[in-house]
């Protein structure tokens, strides 16, 4: 981001640019759709305007995270269409263009699910995601519009000390067996590593 002054991005998840959200506004000019871009803040908190180009097929954005190349990465997280996406860096306007749409989807990535927060440990981007309980791992590859994903292998712990069946790309895997994309993966209770989910008695 050197060449633009912002310096933190937020995403909304869908809310609405109402902040409060606790009963509808009386005036129907007030702006209740939701937020589904990125924002700039600048370091005082001021809103700068849009990340993302207008018109895009955003739903809920999520986390996000930024590679070695600048390129930005954001969870695109409604359940009926998630994906990772991938822009480009900032431009004057401080818009980053998209690169790659759909970088990683349901379609090529089971574990793939109402994702939730990402991270790049070198050429590795890791995925929370919210439905399937589980982190996965995907090795990224070229550049720009070149960009490649895929699952990266699934944790060496989980592979040589459980059974599996596992999501391709399992790095954390869930306390409860969570079926998705026609994998019923192996539960592991949270005493041994797995990620224990809210709903559990």
């Amino acid at each position: 981001m050197a060449n633009s002054s912002y310096r933190v991005y937020v995403t909304f998840s869908g809310e609405s640019s109402k902040i409060d959200d606790a009963a509808p506004p009386a005036d129907a000019s007030v702006d209740t759709e939701p937020i589904d871009n990125v924002k700039a803040l600048s370091r005082k908190g001021n809103d700068k305007g849009d990340v993302l180009p207008k018109g895009g097929a955003y739903a809920e954005l999520r986390g996000m995270a930024v590679d070695g190349q600048g390129r930005l990465y954001v969870a695109n997280a409604q359940k009926s269409g998630s994906s990772i996406d991938v822009f480009g860096p900032a431009g004057k306007d401080g818009t980053r263009p998209l690169l790659v749409s759909g970088l990683i989807t349901e379609s090529s990535s089971s574990a793939l699910w109402h994702p939730y927060q990402l991270a790049f440990d070198g050429s590795t981007l890791f995925v929370s995601s919210q439905d399937t309980n589980v982190v996965s791992a995907y090795t990224i590859t070229g550049n720009g519009t070149e960009t490649s994903a895929a699952p990266a292998a699934t944790c060496s712990y989980l592979s040589s000390q459980f059974g599996g069946p596992f999501f391709e790309g399992t790095w954390v895997a869930s306390s409860v067996a969570v079926p998705h994309g026609g994998v019923t993966p192996e539960a592991i209770a949270a005493t041994q590593g797995g990620l224990a989910m809210t709903t559990e008695p």
